[in-house]
């Protein structure tokens, strides 16, 4: 279990070479000498791996596989349905898949199922997928403040510092976080 919560770590922190290295442990596991929490998890990450390597479609049907298992029947631990969801999430940014990642954003901001621990993040990612698709700037930035204050309400710092580097990255320069300005500028 230590592997899984490690790749999971090391998923928030966008470290992929952290991933990988737990990855490997979990291979060690098949699917009869593994609980399937452990087996799951191995095959969502290793799906991951997938996508980021560069075989997307084989990847992202991976984690897709293991999503639809988990929302469709008992989940082995409570939150995996959430972790699962929240890494498809990344995926879809990854592959530039916009329009599938905007529909699971919608779909897990509501699903509750552990989806919840990573409201912020789901946010940016909502934010990032609504830039992709030309929404306007005022909507991305109101997606961005409404991951902001959900992260310091959390007190999750590092997704914190992740919706930050958002905003700053943006494509439009309009995107501002108001949080950011100084209090005269609000």
């Amino acid at each position: 279990m230590v592997w899984v919560w490690s790749a999971i770590l090391a998923m928030d922190r966008g470290d992929s070479a952290e991933i990988r290295r737990h990855v490997r442990a979990l291979d060690a596991y098949g699917p009869d000498d593994a609980p399937a929490q452990i087996w799951l998890a191995a095959q969502m990450f290793a799906g991951h791996l997938d996508v980021l390597e560069g075989r997307t479609a084989a990847g992202l049907a991976r984690v897709r596989r293991v999503r639809e298992q988990l929302m469709h029947g008992q989940a082995p631990a409570p939150g995996v349905p959430g972790v699962v969801t929240r890494l498809l999430l990344e995926d879809y940014a990854a592959a530039g898949e916009p329009e599938a990642g905007l529909a699971l954003a919608d779909e897990a901001l509501g699903m509750g199922r552990g989806a919840e621990l990573w409201e912020a993040e789901i946010r940016r990612l909502r934010a990032g997928f609504l830039a992709a698709l030309g929404a306007p700037a005022p909507e991305i930035t109101s997606e961005l403040e409404r991951a902001l204050t959900v992260a310091r309400r959390q007190q999750a710092r590092a997704f914190e510092e992740q919706i930050r580097k958002r905003s700053r990255n943006a494509p439009s320069a309009t995107v501002v976080l108001t949080h950011d300005q100084p209090k005269g500028e609000r």
